[in-house]
This record gives structure tokens, C-alpha cells and sequence, in this order.
């Protein structure tokens, strides 16, 4: 299985990458919406992992792309930065079609829970 993690910060990709991939799940990186929608359409993905906030594209504008082009489930994240807290908008990214939300910082269980959770709803509408 394939994730693709958009994150504007490295760090939170690089600690998700090292989560995803000790669970055995390949992985791959972008650093906004954009970059996230480009590497999407050449390599493709079973899930992504999206930060809401973000320069460029943010997560919310990831989703409004996404509805109706693509049944990639999306588990949006999202913390406090810049005095914004970003989790005040998961019920907006629900209702674009999330599949599952994550407040930041997360534990590996909570990734993999929220992953798992995506992947499952695909599952089911299958």
C-alpha cells in the first residue's frame, strides 16, 4: 500500500515516513497541495495523508480537487501553528470528503489507527 504524505514541514514527513514504513506501507512526499497533486497523478496512491495548513494549496483545496476526479481516500491533519488551531477546520474537510482527521502531534497508533480507518472505508464502499 502506498501513502502519500503532504506536509509543509519536514519533520512531519520525515516522522510519518518512518511510522508508515515500519508498518510496511511505501511512501511517498510532498512539500504542499500542489506538489502533492502532481506527485498523485504520475506515481498514484492507496491513501493520502494531508495537512490542512499549508502555503500554496492547503488541505482544504486538496479536497475540493480531489471530490469527484479521485476515490484516493484522505485523512487530513492538522495542529496548532501560528496561533491558528488547525483542527477547527475538520469538520469543513469532512464534509469534502475526508475519510478520517488527525490532531498533530499524533502517536504512531493514532497514524496507523487513521490510516487504517481510511483504507477501511475504502473497503466497505468497494
Amino acid at each position: 500500500m502506498k501513502v502519500l504524505v503532504i506536509d509543509d514541514k519536514w519533520l512531519v514527513r520525515a516522522v510519518s515516513r518512518a511510522m508508515l514504513e515500519s508498518a510496511g506501507y511505501e511512501v511517498l512526499e510532498a512539500a504542499d497541495g500542489a506538489e502533492g497533486l502532481a506527485v498523485l497523478g504520475q506515481r498514484g496512491a492507496d491513501v493520502i495523508l494531508c495537512d490542512l495548513l499549508m502555503p500554496e494549496k492547503d488541505g482544504l483545496g486538496v479536497l475540493r480537487q480531489l471530490r469527484g476526479q479521485a476515490s484516493t481516500p484522505v485523512v487530513v491533519m492538522s495542529g496548532r501553528a501560528d496561533h491558528i488551531d488547525g483542527s477547527q477546520f475538520f469538520p469543513a474537510a469532512v464534509l469534502l470528503g475526508a475519510a478520517a482527521t488527525l490532531h498533530k502531534p499524533f502517536t504512531r497508533e493514532e497514524l496507523l489507527g487513521a490510516v487504517g480507518q481510511a483504507l477501511g472505508d475504502v473497503a466497505e464502499a468497494s
